[in-house]
């Protein structure tokens, strides 16, 4: 039994005589064992703890008329970590925002729980960002931005930190939210000035941190500069190797591919793979150790060699890196099956089109149908409903059956996407380009059968398509290759069925050469 959970059985036998100070006792105990339980990579077994912490607490808060609500507020906050990583959603939002409301009236009580306060804010914002609502999280952790500043400000030795992790988490919800760049770099940057400084001061405790950043801030630069910074972060991490090797290992992991990333933009295809290597020497390892920890690492690095071979034209590679990544997110998904089925179903679509590409059509469809029906699945369980997924395995079968001639009619899919996709694109370009998309292979479709019925059916579909297209592309004075492709086939249309004057004027309007 490990010290962790003999403390909580320890713990346990002393809350029995119902002692309000030892039930107290227990739940801190219960929340620290979540926190450990969800480290080493059990999560249920996490979740389950967090959710007694919190029935516990809500016991205390009822019973006992002096019960610090804090406590309450942090099994809460972990419970809402727990429920995100299983995409138990709005449970996710609600522990979140009772734990938010708790800290922000302590915190108006009490200005030294305000680092709580913002603690608690970077949860919701993640798992608002989880739900679908990029922009609402954003919202949300720049408001505990505000705080972490205050704090720093008023405080710079104790808070100066904080305030670093805080920027981190404001830049990767800029990242999710599709934000520029130049947003990220600038809050990367600073969040790396507070950690050098902190670093200068105390090596021993904030070099790792600083290492970490460094990896962030990479992300955001072009591409000679995220080397240096790259390189700069590996002769820390370097420094760590002896002193905290597991971790070093994690860390290492995380530089190595990145740097593989930069290097493959850079047409470093060789070098890219070398490092892409070493990553993965290292992710197997931590893979075994801690599958579900470090089992989403490793099979997002295998994707990502797989690429690079693809690239290089070395498809037996390719292939191998491929099945060795869809075995790992196999196994993900026996263990903890919510968070990782949409990964298999990634893996599948990728599997699907390299395997049709290499003419294997047979291994393309039932790789293809394997991820459809994961990612029906999960629209199907998940509450929000999220489209896309769906919609994009749709399109791979309909894609593979019209690639490889076999497996049934496409024509059914591309409708069912069809009617997904038309709500989601009036707020939504990604969907609305992929309704066009659909829109454009229907019409391809119902002029294949021949005769002016068909054209006609097929007209209103490029038309539709062409018009999607034009939204996209927004004002841009040159229409992009789709406004001009998806024109021509509603211009050929209109020829075909005798309509010339009409095809004229379409490919005058987007400056189509005449016929």
């Amino acid at each position: 039994m490990a010290a962790g959970e003999e403390a909580l059985v320890i713990q346990r036998a002393r809350a029995a005589d119902g002692s309000p100070a030892e039930a107290r006792a227990l739940a801190g105990a219960l929340i620290r064992q979540a926190s450990d339980q969800w480290n080493a990579g059990s999560r249920q077994t996490s979740l389950v703890l967090a959710e007694e912490a919190v029935k516990l607490c809500r016991k205390l808060e009822r019973s006992v008329h002096d019960a610090d609500p804090e406590l309450l507020a942090k099994a809460l906050d972990s419970l809402a970590a727990c429920y995100e990583d299983a995409v138990r959603l709005p449970e996710a939002v609600a522990a979140a925002e009772e734990s938010v409301a708790i800290r922000r009236a302590l915190a108006g009580r009490d200005p030294s729980r305000a680092a709580a306060h913002a603690a608690s804010l970077r949860t919701l914002a993640s798992c608002r960002a989880s739900s679908g609502l990029a922009e609402e999280g954003r919202i949300i952790v720049e408001q505990a931005l505000v705080i972490e500043r205050r704090l720093a400000t008023e405080n710079p030795d104790a808070h100066a930190d904080g305030l670093a992790g805080t920027l981190n988490s404001v830049s990767w919800h800029y990242w999710r939210e599709g934000a520029s760049l130049v947003g990220m770099r600038a809050t990367l940057q600073e969040a790396v000035t507070l950690r050098r400084r902190l670093a200068a001061d105390n090596p021993d405790t904030y070099s790792n941190s600083l290492a970490l950043c460094l990896v962030n801030l990479a992300t955001a630069q072009p591409n000679g500069q995220a080397l240096e910074t790259l390189a700069e972060a590996r002769e820390l991490y370097d420094l760590m190797r002896d002193n905290a090797p597991g971790e070093y290992g994690s860390r290492l992991r995380l530089l190595l591919s990145n740097r593989s990333w930069v290097l493959n933009d850079m047409g470093r295809v060789d070098e890219a793979v070398d490092a892409v290597s070493e990553a993965l020497r290292y992710g197997r390892s931590l893979y075994r150790d801690n599958p579900v920890t470090h089992g989403r690492s490793l099979a997002d690095d295998l994707a990502k060699a797989a690429g690079f071979h693809q690239g290089a034209g070395r498809r037996e590679e390719s292939i191998s890196l491929i099945e060795e990544e869809i075995g790992v997110r196999r196994e993900l998904v026996r263990l903890h099956p919510a968070p990782n089925e949409v990964g298999l179903a990634e893996a599948l679509h990728d599997q699907s089109v390299a395997l049709a590409g290499y003419g294997r059509p047979e291994d393309a469809l039932r790789a293809a149908d394997e991820a459809l029906e994961l990612y029906e699945r999960r629209w199907r369980e998940t509450s929000g409903k999220k489209v896309m997924p769906y919609a994009d395995g749709l399109a791979l079968v309909a894609w593979v059956r019209e690639t490889t001639g076999g497996g049934g009619d496409p024509v059914p899919l591309r409708e069912r996407a069809v009617v997904l996709l038309r709500p989601e694109a009036r707020h939504s370009d990604v969907a609305r380009g992929r309704l066009a998309a659909h829109l454009l292979q229907l019409a391809d479709h119902a002029a294949a059968a021949g005769g002016m019925r068909a054209l006609l059916r097929a007209l209103p579909l490029a038309r539709e398509a062409t018009g999607h297209y034009v939204r996209v592309s927004g004002r841009s004075l040159h229409p992009s290759d789709d406004v001009t492709g998806a024109a021509a086939r509603w211009a050929q249309l209109l020829e075909g069925c005798g309509r010339r004057a009409e095809a004229m004027d379409v490919r005058h309007r987007y400056g189509l050469r005449q016929t």
